[in-house]
């Protein structure tokens, strides 16, 4: 296996600290123009700031909101990673897999169908977050049937092809909703949708990181079986890796990390597409050991820069994260199209 070069090395370390001056722009930067020494001094600590306003922005939103974008980030690219290596195709994402669809259809249930007050509450997160788990449930129940095809099927592309299939009955209900469903209703989930890193309070902070932390630790425990799986299946089964059981770990680690994401920040497009990709392009290797850490940085700093984008002061409000997102991934799968005929 390839081991970490000095170049590698000096490139990770060079991600990490963008990562850190991305990370202190989002907070440092937003929608309403906040003085630098004020917010300096809201997140040291150091004095109270005398404008009540300043430090509920800084303290109670952009600061859970750069968390949120963080692990939000490092969600859907380990997800797009671990999926893009199940599948052995550069384009393959989160989506594939209708999970993102389940978790749809969970929020569409609560906001749809359920009379304005209950919906909307949820959704302003002023209750308990019930949307939160009817998405993680939505999310769940179609991994589940993504899980069983994946035990009664070999061909990984029968696999996706069943996802995809599960993704269309999972859209066509919510479609359904939609049609029955109030302007007033039919507009909040409408905005949804759209994503947003904003969604997260403190509340439900601590619940998202665990979920988070739970999906990474399981693709570092996953880097392994993945370096056999590079090699191909029947490579794999001789050096004795049980091919059928890797590929439904994969998948739950994957479907696991891209439920909590859509759940928690709406359905986000393009990062868990691209981002692996990037990673796979600038390294030229498949060692999971130093790709893995890589695709978790790279995420981390694209979900920061789109929110970053999305909250800039010039345009005096908070745009969804997929008007912003299309144009960091679509330019990258383009290219991928045109130079490697994928």
């Amino acid at each position: 296996m390839t081991n970490w070069t000095n170049k590698t090395l000096l490139s990770f370390g060079v991600l990490l600290f963008l990562a850190f001056i991305v990370f202190a722009m989002s907070i440092f930067v937003g929608s309403v123009s906040i003085p630098v020494n004020e917010v300096w001094n809201i997140i040291t600590c150091a004095k109270t700031s005398q404008n009540e306003t300043y430090q509920f922005i800084v303290i109670e939103s952009r600061l859970p909101q750069s968390i949120t974008a963080v692990l939000c980030g490092t969600a859907l690219s380990v997800s797009g990673y671990l999926l893009q290596r199940v599948f052995r195709n550069a384009l393959a994402g989160p989506s594939l897999l209708g999970v993102d669809a389940g978790a749809m259809l969970g929020v569409a249930i609560v906001m749809l169908s359920t009379n304005d007050s209950i919906g909307f509450m949820a959704f302003n997160n002023s209750v308990f977050p019930f949307y939160l788990l009817m998405a993680l449930a939505g999310a769940f129940m179609v991994l589940t049937l993504v899980l069983l095809a994946s035990k009664i099927l070999t061909n990984n592309v029968l696999v996706l092809i069943v996802g995809l299939l599960v993704s269309y009955l999972v859209n066509s209900f919510i479609s359904l909703l939609n049609f029955f469903a109030g302007a007033e209703r039919l507009q909040a989930f409408y905005i949804w949708g759209l994503g947003s890193f904003g969604y997260v309070s403190w509340n439900e902070m601590p619940l998202f990181l665990s979920l988070v932390c739970a999906g990474v630790l399981g693709a570092v425990l996953l880097i392994k079986p993945i370096n056999l799986w590079n090699l191909g299946d029947h490579y794999a089964t001789a050096m004795g890796l049980n091919v059928r059981l890797t590929r439904t770990l994969m998948l739950l680690v994957a479907g696991l990390l891209t439920a909590c994401s859509v759940a928690f920040c709406g359905p986000i497009g393009f990062i868990g597409l691209a981002v692996p990709h990037l990673v796979m392009i600038f390294l030229r290797q498949e060692n999971s050991r130093i790709v893995l850490p890589f695709v978790v940085l790279t995420g981390i700093v694209v979900a920061l820069t789109c929110n970053i984008l999305s909250c800039l002061p010039f345009h005096g409000m908070v745009l969804p994260l997929n008007v912003i997102t299309p144009w960091i991934g679509a330019p990258v799968i383009i290219w991928l199209i045109v130079k490697h005929r994928v």
